[in-house]
């Protein structure tokens, strides 16, 4: 059975491994991540392992520990090599002894010394391989080739809304004279858990209905801002269907977020400032195009009051030179009428006097022709009439009723006949009317 060790024993012989192993301080290279800071002044993070590319995670990692009278030192070389700070998210090359902590069963490595020309140099080279494969993908400005819209109101906002950054930019915009929407999306804009989130809010600020996304921070050093210099940050701005404008707070460097985006500013008063901008201009232009509008309605309108002026004038004139052209047709035809009407009266009056003329000459002749009309007539009344005829013995029987008997066969037996002779009436009866 083999020997059984107390923890303590176990923990004693670890770190005499370690020890025995790694006599001399060591070199080790990673990315920094899950950095605290104590009240006493240490310092805690993690050294993760990476596959070469910033912000890259891998499965190694081992703690650090960086205690408060070395880190004074540390600080004054990042200082020196310009400002650079240990921040999550950079790549470091650090030296350090390895030990064995068993209070907690931990390795960790002390660290007494970093290479700044390795950090500075390993942030440079990845921006520039980065900046390299943007432009290689026609990515570098693929941005800023997105329209603006012309008046960009409605304003996604990408940063951390509990930031001053946040604040500054959202006073400036309430504070403009134009009524912005402000639509914030929350983001970590430093430390590991940035570049998924900005990637994220990029990707949300495509679907609501904004202008124009602005994506803003408070500045710091360039390890504060290695974020915007992330592959994925990178390309998700240059692949953006919304205009780009960065304000990451920072004069001197500009990030490889800056190289793609729309527009550049300094600060995030200053992002906002240039939609204050943008907005001016339109509002400038409105006014002009208005101004211009109202001259040049008001030219056409005196233009058209000269024209009907000028056209009312020319109406009148014409008018009054139709009135005075048909007052003299008038007069002219009244003439004409006048004239053939007094010529139409003497020429009636001449033919009624030739007809009363002639009137009087034919009465005479009428009269005689009447006469020997009448005389005619005359003549066959007395041919035809009856007491003539009866004065040579002819006779005239009628009945009672007056019928004039023509034929004894009209009239019954017994009938009361009245025959009417030159000297007076004569009444009968018929008895035995027969026929001969």
């Amino acid at each position: 059975m083999s020997e059984t060790l107390t923890v303590s024993e176990l923990c004693s012989q670890i770190e005499a491994a370690i020890k025995a192993g790694f006599q001399e301080e060591v070199w080790v290279e990673g990315i920094l991540s899950n950095l605290t800071r104590s009240q006493n002044g240490h310092v805690y993070f993690e050294l993760v392992d990476s596959s070469g590319q910033l912000g890259t995670q891998a499965k190694s990692t081992i703690s650090v520990t960086l205690f408060a009278k070395t880190k004074s030192f540390i600080n004054k070389r990042l200082k020196a090599a310009g400002g650079t700070r240990m921040e999550d998210g950079i790549k470091l090359r650090i030296r350090g002894e390895v030990s064995y902590y068993a209070a907690q069963g931990r390795v960790q490595l002390i660290m007494s010394m970093i290479d700044t020309d390795y950090t500075v140099g390993q942030l440079a080279a990845d921006k520039e391989r980065l900046l390299k494969e943007l432009k290689n993908s026609k990515l570098l400005d693929a941005n800023s080739l997105v329209p603006l819209a012309m008046l960009p109101l409605n304003v996604a906002v990408i940063t951390s809304i509990n930031s001053a950054a946040y604040h500054d930019f959202t006073n400036e915009l309430t504070a403009s004279p134009f009524p912005f929407v402000i639509t914030p999306i929350d983001c970590r804009v430093q430390g590991l858990e940035a570049v998924p989130t900005i990637v994220n809010a990029i990707a949300s600020a495509q679907h609501g209905g904004a202008d124009v996304a602005v994506v803003i921070r408070g500045g710091g050093s360039k390890g504060d801002l290695v974020a915007f210099d992330h592959r994925d940050v990178a390309i998700a701005i240059a692949k953006s269907k919304l205009p780009v404008i960065t304000g990451i707070g920072h004069d001197i460097d500009r990030s490889v977020a800056d190289d793609v985006a729309y527009l550049a500013t300094k600060t995030p008063t200053a992002a906002a400032g240039h939609l204050i901008s943008v907005a001016s201009k339109q509002a400038e232009l409105l006014r002009s195009h208005s101004a211009n509008l109202s001259r040049l309605t008001s030219r056409n309108l005196d233009q058209a009051r000269s024209d009907l002026r000028h056209l009312s004038t020319g109406l009148n004139r014409e008018a009054a030179n139709f009135v005075s052209s048909s007052d003299a047709k008038l007069k002219a035809l009244s003439e004409r009428v006048f004239s053939a009407a007094r010529h139409q009266v003497v020429s009636n009056r001449q033919q009624l006097t030739n007809s009363m003329a002639a009137l009087n000459q034919r009465p005479p002749a009428l009269i005689e022709q009447a006469q020997l009309k009448v005389d005619s007539v005359s003549g066959r009344l007395k041919a035809l009439d009856p007491s003539v005829t009866m004065k040579r013995g002819w006779s005239i029987t009628r009945t009672e009723e007056g019928k004039l008997v023509r034929d004894p066969t009209e009239i019954a037996d017994g009938t009361t006949i009245v025959t009417t002779t030159k000297g007076g009436d004569l009444r009968s009866v018929t008895v035995n009317n027969e026929e001969p």
